[in-house]
């Protein structure tokens, strides 16, 4: 029985904060929960949690068919093309960017271009907002991490993923991400998130 309406959303914050604490069967069962009881299971959220976290624990086979499955139900979820171009799938269809605003969709665009991210921090430094310019820098250097480990670089995964977590937001899924790398790899990411 579901024990409140916010039981989805608990349960996918839950899975990631086990995910910074190393804590990843943990992490697979709280997304199952969200997963099982999330009334909205069209938006893809709770598909996108149980894959990062199946990412994480290797299982990038399984992230990717619930990514996948995610964008059937959720075709303008952005994130959900670049997470799986980001795992390395290729030939992934980009998602209507006619309504994004052009900072998103430039990301979208090298992403699935597999062209070098860095070239868009010139424009992730001049987007108006403190927060956006730190969130924007924080997915740059979060993408160019993914395809680094994807070419086997762990050296400049590191360094991108050490960047995402120096510039310090943690309310994204790319800075969960990171840290929880960095962790992984039996490195000290800098300073751990606070509490939700």
């Amino acid at each position: 029985m579901l024990e409140s309406p916010r039981e989805p959303e608990t349960s996918r914050r839950r899975a990631i904060d086990r995910c910074l604490g190393g804590e990843l069967a943990g992490a697979l069962d709280d997304a199952e929960v969200a997963l099982k009881h999330d009334l909205w299971r069209d938006s893809g959220w709770s598909l996108l949690i149980r894959a990062f976290v199946r990412a994480l624990s290797d299982d990038r086979a399984g992230a990717l068919d619930d990514l996948r499955d995610a964008q059937r139900r959720a075709p303008r979820f952005h994130h959900l093309a670049l997470w799986r171009a980001g795992l390395g799938e290729t030939g992934v269809e980009p998602p209507d960017l006619e309504d994004l605003p052009a900072w998103p969709a430039q990301l979208v665009e090298a992403a699935l271009e597999r062209a070098d991210p860095a070239a868009l921090l010139g424009d992730a430094r001049t987007l108006p907002g403190r927060r956006a310019r730190v969130v924007a820098q924080q997915e740059v250097h979060w993408l160019q991490g993914l395809l680094a480990e994807q070419e086997q670089r762990r050296g400049e995964a590191i360094a991108c993923y050490q960047r995402v977590v120096e510039l310090g937001d943690t309310t994204w899924l790319q800075y969960a991400w990171s840290f929880a790398r960095l962790r992984g790899w039996g490195l000290a990411p800098g300073h751990r998130p606070p509490e939700r």
